[in-house]
């Protein structure tokens, strides 16, 4: 049953790719028709093209009500089972096997507009394989983040707003090596699944504490901290953290984002930054 099920799914995202824009299309054609044949410019009967315009309309209502139904079928996959517990939940580095459920998360929690292709993290993660840390509850990804090493010029050019995040490439992130030399770093993305619950979400958080301090206990230099949120929540977690926006308004900015900042003493330690946010605040 569970395989006719998965067959079924993938039949009706095909048949969704392969109508949805051309009906869009196809309503828009329709419509000028009609707005040309109302206007009097075009001799057409105005009948006939209000009847295509509304079956135009109908296909369209029915292409979105497609698309709505596969976004709800992904966000349901993405339920974990009860017997997870947040006592069960553990944390790793990302192997190249699991970039693609790293995508379907970003591609279901955050919207396709903000999906980055599995080639270019493919590319991240092997140029520094510590750039990627996943959050796993019984064998299933619930969430993950990821912590970039920008080379100076490009942290540069991303904080000017010139540059988004899919233009990073491999030769633009340090090695794990050369973390330690580094004063600024970038998080790219905080991201859990919905009903794992605030207590699952501060975990996460704890997690990326641990190991920005673990990069300092072996002889890291990072003081600043850069962050941009895709949902608003994300920016409310930023602001309790006392993040700081900075540089350019999102509008004039190419991800279309805020950019916050944190810098964090030497002598002060991540975890205890954390410590000023409860887990019902995350």
């Amino acid at each position: 049953m569970h395989r006719v099920w998965e067959v079924f799914k993938k039949v009706v995202h095909i048949i969704e790719r392969i109508v949805f824009w051309p009906v869009v299309i196809y309503e828009i054609w329709t419509l000028y028709k009609l707005g040309r044949s109302l206007a009097g410019k075009v001799p057409i009967n105005q009948y006939k093209w209000q009847v295509v315009a509304a079956s135009g309309l109908i296909v369209l209502i029915i292409a979105l009500s497609i698309r709505r139904y596969l976004y709800r079928m992904q966000r349901e996959n993405l339920q974990m089972p009860d017997v997870c517990s947040i006592t069960e939940l553990e944390f790793r580095d990302a192997a190249l096997s699991d970039l693609a459920a790293i995508v379907r998360l970003d591609r279901v929690l955050l919207g396709q507009k903000e999906v980055i292709p599995e080639k270019t993290f493919r590319e991240w993660l092997q140029k520094n394989p510590s750039v990627f840390r996943l959050a796993v509850c019984d064998g299933d990804i619930v969430g993950y983040y990821s912590i970039l090493p920008l080379k100076s010029d490009t942290l540069d050019k991303f904080i000017r707003g010139k540059i988004r995040e899919r233009s990073f490439r491999a030769n633009d992130i340090h090695t794990v090596g050369n973390m330690r030399k580094l004063k600024s770093l970038y998080i790219f993305t905080v991201i859990m699944v919905p009903n794992m619950g605030p207590i699952a979400g501060y975990r996460l958080l704890e997690d990326i504490a641990r190991q920005l301090d673990s990069c300092r206990d072996n002889g890291g230099t990072v003081t600043d901290l850069y962050a941009t949120a895709a949902t608003r929540r994300g920016e409310e977690v930023l602001k309790k953290l006392r993040f700081r926006p900075i540089g350019d308004r999102p509008q004039k900015r190419k991800d279309r984002h805020q950019l916050y900042m944190k810098r964090i003493e030497p002598g002060l330690g991540f975890q205890s930054v954390l410590s000023r946010v409860s887990p019902d605040q995350v």
